[in-house]
């Protein structure tokens, strides 16, 4: 049995939950419009200041996404879009170093001091901690707030964190999360620590990273390792997206589905972008075109693309990024690394409208 058969046989008798995309509530013209004049002031400030866009370019970052997509399947017999994509560029837990140990004094601090909140995240005290979130009593997170995600070693995330409030004492009004010791030692992800911020306030934090980076390089050491779907600061160290305002993904058929972060807005992105390029791929190719006719689960497609020759691969992933263009108007809030350079047709928007 070839590969393709395999999966779809597979996941039509195992699983029962599909990874497509779900039924949802359908937006208004009028409430899209209210989401991209809530981004407008932040985007412009992270365009504007942002440091080279990831020289491997959009093309890179699309291909890295489908390995990990591919990884998943060969290592864990299914994929997640979410998944895929926070593990871009996770690195290694193998030095564990003293983060736990420093990880505990942290949190012992933290809890007796009358200027902080530590939350655990989840919230369910029968379940293992995955972040711990710092926030200062009276800290109200902006409207228009911008995340700041920094990715260190296993062996350097508490100290670290421990750096960034003795930089910013406990006079200050800031917001950061950091991962666990226990979650990155079973799965590296990609940001180990985000900090909250605006456009206002966002220098200041800046300058207060690039103190620490001065004082403890060894802290940025993997800092060219990260997820290359975002915008780069501080030579690398630091990587900027847009909080979700409207906290949900608007699909291309005017549907709604939440989306509490901007990795999960941006992982629907991706898997919809590739099930749409595969099926504008298979409007060229009969074969192709009867391959995925009956396809339900995101895997089903993934098979077909392994299956692909590397032409078909290169114009899918051309395909990707223009579908990647589209739902970034749709949903304002995300802010695709090189987007920018990329070209749609008029007819391909004609097209768009009329879904």
């Amino acid at each position: 049995m070839d590969i393709i058969k395999y999966i779809k046989n597979m996941f039509s008798s195992v699983f029962g939950k599909k990874t497509k995309m779900l039924e949802a509530k359908t937006t208004s013209q009028d409430e899209n419009n209210g989401f991209k004049k809530n981004t407008s002031k932040r985007k412009e400030f992270i365009e504007n200041n942002r440091e080279e866009i990831n020289p491997k370019g959009l093309n890179f970052a699309i291909n890295q996404y489908l390995n990990s997509l591919i990884y998943q399947l060969q290592n864990e017999g299914r994929v997640n879009s979410y998944n895929a994509l926070v593990s871009l560029g996770g690195i290694s837990s193998k030095e564990p170093g003293k983060n736990l140990e420093t990880q505990n004094e942290l949190i012992n601090r933290i809890e007796n001091n009358k200027h902080f909140q530590l939350i655990r995240q989840p919230r369910d005290k029968d379940k293992p901690t995955n972040f711990f979130h710092i926030k200062a009593n009276n800290y109200k997170v902006p409207q228009e707030a911008i995340r700041l995600y920094i990715n260190t070693e296993r062996k350097n995330v508490a100290q670290l964190s421990t750096e960034l409030i003795n930089e910013l004492g406990t006079d200050e009004q800031y917001y950061f999360k950091f991962i666990s010791d226990e979650y990155i030692s079973k799965k590296p992800r990609s940001e180990t620590l985000v900090v909250y911020t605006d456009h206002l306030q966002i220098n200041k934090m800046l300058q207060t990273l690039e103190h620490i980076k001065e004082k403890n390089p060894q802290f940025f050491e993997k800092r060219k390792i990260g997820n290359p779907f975002m915008k780069k600061y501080l030579d690398g160290c630091v990587l900027v997206a847009p909080e979700v305002n409207s906290k949900e993904y608007i699909t291309e058929d005017n549907k709604r589905k939440t989306a509490k972060s901007y990795n999960k807005l941006l992982s629907y992105a991706l898997q919809d972008s590739f099930i749409n390029a595969m099926h504008m791929r298979a409007e060229k190719s009969r074969r192709l075109k009867k391959e995925i006719a009956n396809n339900e689960f995101l895997e089903e497609y993934l098979g077909t693309y392994i299956e692909m020759d590397d032409e078909q691969k290169y114009m899918l992933v051309e395909d990707m990024k223009k579908e990647l263009k589209k739902a970034q108007e749709r949903n304002p809030d995300l802010d695709i690394a090189g987007i920018e350079d990329v070209e749609v047709n008029e007819t391909e928007k004609v097209k768009e409208n009329e879904k």
